[in-house]
């Protein structure tokens, strides 16, 4: 896979340094570098799968230490009657999506799920499907502050 920065023309246009940071986006999805690879590799994620990706920055440099992070599952946790959410749209994929302003989690279910299986992961039931992380691997991706990735209580979100 690779990836080129979206804001590249802008970038240019106002100046702005393109840093190749260690955690990058593509939508709601990661791209981290290697260190955060084999960070996450020791976890063992369930149902996540890693691609390697090249990232070409904004002056034509290519950087070839980048891993795209895919889930082939969601974790639908988030709670229906505490969630602040848009009104609800259809699409053919999903049927109902959903745009969550304030989360509220399910906790009987996080309770009955095993810590292992919800370290890491995207949520369903959603149209954006964040990635969620536990607080205890946090620090596989604060570990190269500045990382690039800005993690956010789901209290505060």
């Amino acid at each position: 896979l690779v990836f080129t920065n979206g804001w590249r023309e802008r970038n240019a246009a106002e100046v702005v340094k393109d840093t190749g940071a260690p955690v990058l986006f593509h939508g709601s999805n990661l791209i981290v570098n290697s260190a955060i690879r084999q960070a996450l590799l020791a976890i063992d994620v369930p149902g996540m799968h890693m691609h390697s990706t090249v990232y070409i920055d904004d002056r034509d440099n290519w950087h070839e230490d980048y891993w795209y992070l895919t889930f082939t599952q969601l974790f639908d946790c988030w709670d229906r009657a505490t969630s602040k959410t848009s009104p609800p749209y259809s699409t053919a994929e999903h049927g109902k999506d959903y745009e969550i302003i304030v989360y509220g989690l399910n906790t009987r279910l996080l309770d009955s799920t095993p810590l292992e299986s919800r370290l890491l992961f995207k949520m369903g039931g959603t149209a954006t499907g964040e990635v969620f992380c536990h607080e205890s691997i946090a620090g596989v991706f604060r570990a190269q502050a500045p990382s690039g990735a800005e993690l956010t209580l789901v209290a505060d979100f």
